[in-house]
């Protein structure tokens, strides 16, 4: 015997909306992953403008504990993990790439700053940095690698961290290096690694022959 139920047509709109349901889901999920990129965007934002603008003022510490117990107090015992990638590519970016004009001459305090998070987020930091250096050195200029060198008095790890071409072309700079009061600070850097303090020793001792005395 065939019920009742069998007899009553099924509704139409009660089969539109259900067929519809996956692709609201669908929407409502892009959505939310729209409206929550945008926030963590927002939140980066502030954090590296307010970053900045303490990087920009007279008063910003000159040593390394003092940086790290500033940065510790304003930003780095409260910032969510979420947001430590993304300041640690910004800062990359301003050392090797020179992506803030307003940072140039700034680059010490930028450093220091880099090795704050370090010291504060150790896992996340070296995470971050395995990924985000070998990618960002990728093809750059012989003065972007230059830059980079600067990166491994903030830890020597980021010796390794570098693709293998990275190291090659870095290598050949020190090799080739003619002293240059823009660029000494940088390459002399170089010192913190094993393989390139012979080449940079060498090269150090041919700068004595542009000394008048």
């Amino acid at each position: 015997m065939i019920g009742t139920s069998a007899l009553i047509p099924r509704s139409p709109v009660r089969i539109t909306f259900f067929s519809r349901l996956p692709s609201w889901f669908a929407c409502t999920s892009y959505t939310q992953s729209q409206i929550s990129f945008s926030i963590l965007r927002s939140k980066v934002s502030r954090l590296y403008s307010g970053q900045k603008n303490d990087l920009l003022r007279p008063s910003f510490p000159t040593t390394q504990t003092t940086v790290s117990e500033f940065l510790d107090e304003r930003y780095l015992k409260h910032i969510k993990l979420g947001l430590i990638d993304s300041l640690l590519t910004v800062l990359l970016k301003v050392i090797v790439k020179q992506s803030e004009p307003d940072l140039i001459g700034k680059e010490e305090a930028v450093i220091m700053s880099l090795i704050a998070v370090q010291r504060r987020h150790a896992a996340p930091f070296a995470e971050r940095m395995r990924h985000e250096l070998p990618r960002l050195c990728d093809g750059c200029t012989d003065d972007d690698l230059i830059r980079v060198m600067r990166l491994l008095r903030a830890d020597r790890r980021c010796w390794s961290w570098l693709g293998k071409a990275s190291q090659i072309r870095i290598t050949e700079i020190v090799r080739g290096y003619t002293f240059g009061a823009t660029t000494i600070d940088a390459v002399s850097s170089c010192l913190e690694i094993d393989e390139l303090r012979p080449l940079f020793s060498t090269r150090a001792t041919s700068f004595f022959d542009f000394c008048p005395f």
